[in-house]
């Protein structure tokens, strides 16, 4: 996906641990200029 109106684009963001463990299966997130966004990771 390519906008140039877009602040921050995430596509299909995975993680996997060591041992297989899935923290994140699939996270796709697109903010556009100007948006007020907070994204907590912990």
């Amino acid at each position: 996906m390519s906008n140039t109106n877009n602040a921050l684009v995430i596509d299909n963001l995975k993680k996997t641990y060591k041992g297989g463990v899935q923290a994140v299966k699939s996270i796709s997130l697109t903010v556009k200029q100007g948006d007020f966004f907070a994204l907590l990771v912990l």
